[in-house]
């Protein structure tokens, strides 16, 4: 098995984190969830994240956020992450090279973030029911059960 790099990990293609708890699961989430948005671009609504539980998922919705107020102060030199209290995070935000293009796409971010696609697994399932049940024509799918 490879260990997991978050400041070099390819960012094409899919990630799977599967980790015990308290190893730092969400920590790898908001930083690949932030390189997603700096480096490649991309708005929360174009990024998937699936979670077990729902209280799993309003923390990570919570700590995304926060994790990116956090990025834009510091590339913004408002109130910048510590190097000495969290080294991982400073050397992450300072990796952005192009400051201004990494600025203007974690405000975006911030200004879109109620569209993050961010759900539990039934809530992912729940949604592609209801936005394409329509379109499959078919009234079989209705709700999704939960067991």
């Amino acid at each position: 098995m490879k260990l997991f790099d978050l400041y070099n990990e390819n960012l094409d293609g899919t990630k799977l984190i599967e980790a015990s708890a308290g190893t730092g699961k969400t920590f790898t989430l908001s930083g690949l969830y932030i390189r997603y948005i700096v480096e490649k671009q991309l708005l929360p609504e174009n990024i998937l994240v699936l979670t077990f539980t729902k209280a799993a998922t309003a923390e990570l919705k919570s700590r995304l956020r926060a994790q990116l107020v956090e990025c834009k102060n510091h590339l913004l030199g408002i109130e910048s992450v510590n190097k000495s209290e969290n080294p991982q995070l400073f050397n992450l935000y300072e990796s952005f090279k192009k400051r201004e293009k990494a600025i203007k796409y974690v405000e975006l971010s911030l200004i879109c973030f109620d569209q993050a696609s961010i759900y539990t697994i039934n809530g992912f399932c729940q949604k592609i029911i209801d936005d394409f049940n329509s379109d499959c024509g078919s009234p079989v799918f209705q709700e999704l059960i939960n067991t």
